[in-house]
């Protein structure tokens, strides 16, 4: 059981994270200050830097908070996968609307896709990508091989791989677009019909697959 302190330090850090996420979504990272940060929630930044090295250190808890959140999307279309339903392009086309909607529909799941590149660098953003949304990607193409739903001659961790690199990309074009809504919709149909050329059966387009 937690002590209070621990309760307390759990709850600083929290309450930390939830004052950043404001700052980073509104303002943009590079226009917010450590003391932004900590005059939100009245702390002082000896306290920040208890809980976070940097700036950049929070900004990368606030990313794999919305990584992970995403890859539970994908675990979810596995699970379903274990039970009488739709086919497995159809639960994978619907995994993958939910996954791109969170662009449109979530502000700060956007703003942080959007920055992520610029803040932490290609390499280290493409490295958090790969510790947390690929495994999950890879476990969907073995599932779906495993059911016979993929066709002959595709390698699954690199389907899994090239998947992956789609919807980071997907992600920011959705976050950056001048009209997301209408730019997910075309997002989702590409990766739709370029779904199609690995695996049996028809893959769902973006209105399909959201009602799947």
């Amino acid at each position: 059981m937690a002590t209070r302190r621990q309760m307390y330090a759990e709850q600083t850090r929290s309450d930390l994270l939830d004052s950043a996420r404001r700052h980073f979504t509104t303002t943009g990272y590079n226009s917010v200050t450590v003391d932004d940060i900590v005059s939100s929630i009245e702390v002082s930044k000896g306290t920040f830097y208890y809980h976070f090295s940097d700036k950049q250190a929070m900004f990368t808890a606030l990313l794999t908070e919305c990584l992970t959140e995403t890859a539970d999307t994908v675990t979810t279309a596995i699970r379903r996968l274990d039970k009488p339903g739709p086919s497995g392009p159809q639960v994978a086309a619907t995994s993958a609307w939910v996954y791109l909607s969170r662009s449109l529909n979530d502000k700060t799941y956007r703003e942080l896709m959007r920055q992520a590149p610029m803040v932490l660098g290609e390499e280290t953003y493409r490295h958090i990508d790969e510790t947390i949304v690929l495994p999950p990607l890879v476990t969907l193409m073995e599932t779906l091989a495993a059911r016979g739903e993929l066709k002959a001659g595709v390698h699954t961790p690199m389907a899994a791989r090239m998947l992956m690199t789609m919807f980071v990309t997907a992600n920011s074009i959705i976050a950056e677009s001048d009209d997301p809504a209408i730019t997910m919709t075309e997002v989702a149909d590409t990766i739709a019909t370029m779904f199609s050329g690995i695996v049996m059966g028809d893959v769902p387009l973006s209105k399909t697959a959201a009602n799947g």
